[in-house]
């Protein structure tokens, strides 16, 4: 059995390393979708920022596998396909970007309204106090839950095994299929490895919220 781990290891490594890029991907693309969609919900009236909710609303009550299997298999009828990659940082992209848009504009919001007041009397712009003023105050309280949400994305990328992804989940299934005999030390290291990922980033999380609070 060591020999056969042995041999499964690089195949592990590969999967992990393809994990880590999928998630990757998908956190740059949350971030930019994050900041676009919060800031422009944070800017509008209420009346143009309801169908910003409601795309966010929609996108959140969206299992996730739904919406990987939607972008996977239901897109190519249209004549629009995907690499099964491409479709789970798709997927793993309109999901946290939906959650990252409620960091952003939760924490323009969460601003003193004392704060654009005094850039008002300064004789700054709407746009200049955003950027200028509010923006630097919220980025603080932005960074310890967008650091929580690449956690998030890292656990929710093993469903992308069930579209095709050899990430790493599915390369323990794969080696496990060829010998049986792997499935106690694979699925053990992958739970190893999952922490090793995922600990360090919630730990991170919560001591940015402390020392930012």
């Amino acid at each position: 059995m060591n020999a056969s781990f042995a041999t499964a290891l690089p195949s592990l490594l590969r999967g992990l390393a393809t994990t880590f890029g999928i998630a990757s991907a998908a956190m740059l693309l949350a971030v930019a979708a994050g900041f676009a969609v919060g800031i422009l919900r944070s800017q509008v009236p209420r009346l143009l920022d309801l169908p910003l909710l409601a795309a966010i609303e929609f996108a959140r009550g969206i299992p996730l596998l739904v919406l990987m299997y939607f972008l996977f298999f239901g897109l190519p009828q249209l004549g629009m396909r995907a690499s099964s990659n491409g479709a789970a940082v798709a997927a793993l992209a309109i999901y946290a970007g939906s959650l990252g848009s409620e960091i952003v504009r939760g924490a323009i919001v969460s601003i003193a309204a004392g704060q654009r007041e005094a850039a008002a009397a300064l004789g700054l712009g709407r746009l200049q106090t955003l950027f200028l003023i509010v923006l630097p105050q919220a980025l603080r309280r932005m960074l310890p839950p967008f650091v929580g949400l690449f956690a998030l994305i890292v656990e929710s990328s093993t469903l992308a095994s069930l579209i095709g992804v050899t990430e790493l989940l599915q390369s323990v299934r794969t080696n496990i299929e060829r010998d049986n005999a792997l499935s106690l030390p694979l699925y053990t290291t992958a739970l190893v490895a999952y922490f090793a990922i995922n600990y360090p980033i919630s730990l991170a999380s919560q001591r940015l919220e402390k020392s930012l609070s």
